[in-house]
């Protein structure tokens, strides 16, 4: 850590590389609740089928997750 004067007083700065701040680790991607991307002109009504089933009602999701759960359940087998 390393002072420096500035104006008269002493001014601290803070060494953050070793340590992600909470802000680093967030996706700064948005966020959608089920009931915002059911409503959404995006999906075909196929597709919507899809994220009532997969989706929690009480869970936020960015489009990117909402598309690899949507991969991930086109690729399970039937059993």
């Amino acid at each position: 850590m390393s002072t420096r004067k500035s104006a008269g007083k002493a001014a601290t700065a803070v060494d953050t590389s070793s340590s992600a701040t909470a802000f680093e680790t967030e996706s700064l991607e948005p966020v959608y609740s089920k009931k915002q991307l059911l409503a959404a002109d995006r999906f075909k009504p196929q597709q919507k089928d899809v994220l009532n089933a997969i989706l929690n009602d009480y869970e936020t999701y960015s489009l990117g997750k909402v598309n690899r759960l949507m991969a991930d359940f086109e690729q399970r087998t039937v059993e």
